[in-house]
């Protein structure tokens, strides 16, 4: 288990839990500003790609997570449910990575995902490849940030609660083959470059939803290297590690518990014509 880094990610997660997390939850409960959206954004538990230095990723194709991502879940979910936090999520935005799809169905209540208790209210999930990893060329021989298409994820009884539409058109919109969303574009790979003005279209986007949504507060359950990118959290995020972020509709963005300006340089105006490298 050592050399796997089991031991290590736990470490990780749980100096996380016991030295910022209760910050963190502070900040989501604080008053949140007029025109913003309010975004708990959360790294998915530890996944069968992150075993070995990284070196799973070799046989890990769309990876899941592992015995010890199932304990960072469960753990997360407690801390986050003792809180009151769930109570006041209004709606919940998922990477179509495995790993994602799985950690959301871990940390999220089952009763507000099915919404079949009496009193409990279903919890709308939007799934969608904005905030899924980056897929630099690497990804070609380190397979985790290789997918599952639409389809095979829609034919998954695990993710049966999911709708797939979004996923879907976004395929549409930027070209995309044979429902491989991870490409982002007709090209089966991104540069750093395209990541990072994918990052930008993620802010924006969840700091629009306010316009769809009204006043709201919502989860994120995404990846470490986007949260680096959008959110800069540094250095890389544990997983199951969470932070709270408030995002205007131009992608201006605020990290609440240390009230400070995520990213105040980056691009924020979109390219004058489609890029789809």
């Amino acid at each position: 288990m050592t050399l796997s880094g089991c031991n290590k990610s736990w470490s990780l997660f749980s100096d996380f839990i016991n030295q910022e997390a209760s910050d963190e939850i502070q900040a989501f409960f604080s008053s949140r500003p007029p025109g913003v959206v309010r975004a708990l954004v959360m790294r998915h538990a530890m996944g069968s790609h992150n075993t070995y230095a990284g070196i799973g990723s070799l046989v890990s194709e769309d990876a899941e997570i592992n015995e010890t991502g199932e304990a960072q879940a469960t753990a997360v979910a407690e801390k986050l449910r003792e809180a009151g936090v769930f109570h006041e999520i209004q709606l919940a935005v998922i990477s179509p990575f495995t790993r994602a799809l799985q950690t959301a169905l871990r940390v999220i209540p089952q009763e507000l995902l099915d919404g079949e208790n009496e009193g409990s209210q279903k919890l709308p999930t939007l799934v969608h490849p904005l905030c899924a990893e980056q897929t630099f060329v690497h990804s070609h021989v380190g397979r985790g940030n290789r997918g599952s298409t639409v389809e095979e994820l829609s034919r998954s009884p695990e993710f049966s609660l999911f709708d797939w539409k979004d996923v879907e058109t976004y395929c549409e919109k930027h070209r995309v083959n044979a429902g491989k969303w991870w490409h982002h574009g007709p090209h089966p790979e991104e540069t750093e470059s395209s990541f990072q003005r994918r990052a930008v279209r993620l802010k924006k986007w969840l700091g629009s939803l306010q316009d769809t949504w009204g006043d709201l507060n919502l989860i994120l359950v995404s990846h470490g290297g986007v949260m680096q990118a959008a959110f800069d959290y540094q250095p890389h995020p544990p997983n199951c590690a969470f932070r709270v972020y408030d995002l205007q509709r131009d992608g201006r963005c605020k990290h609440v518990a240390r009230n400070e300006e995520v990213n105040p340089n980056h691009l924020l105006a979109e390219p004058r014509f489609a890029v789809c490298s």
